[in-house]
């Protein structure tokens, strides 16, 4: 299982063409994409992006899964959470901007 851990940012947009060729290549062709709402993000921009990332998806063959999930005691701590156990996740991931 591929996971894609996307922060919204510009790093995140360029991350996310290595996770769909990821995926494209792996038998199950899916991407699981999970984002973590911390609040920084444009609802309407985020919702451009997600727009842009699922039509490379579709021009891939790979199918893409949304998983949208509310902030934990910290982000890296909601996605740990979500991250199924066993060898067969992969997490791909950039890094948030730090302040």
């Amino acid at each position: 299982m591929f996971l894609f851990a996307y922060d919204g940012s510009v790093n995140g947009d360029w991350v996310s063409h290595y996770a769909v060729q990821l995926a494209a290549v792996h038998q199950e062709h899916r991407l699981n994409l999970v984002y973590v709402r911390d609040g920084r993000a444009n609802d309407t921009e985020l919702k451009g992006k997600l727009g842009r990332l699922a039509h490379e998806c579709g021009r891939q063959e790979v199918e893409l899964l949304f998983h949208l999930l509310p902030r934990a005691r910290s982000v890296s701590d909601a996605i740990h959470e979500f991250i199924p156990a066993g060898s067969d996740s992969y997490l791909i991931c950039g890094t948030r901007a730090r302040e």
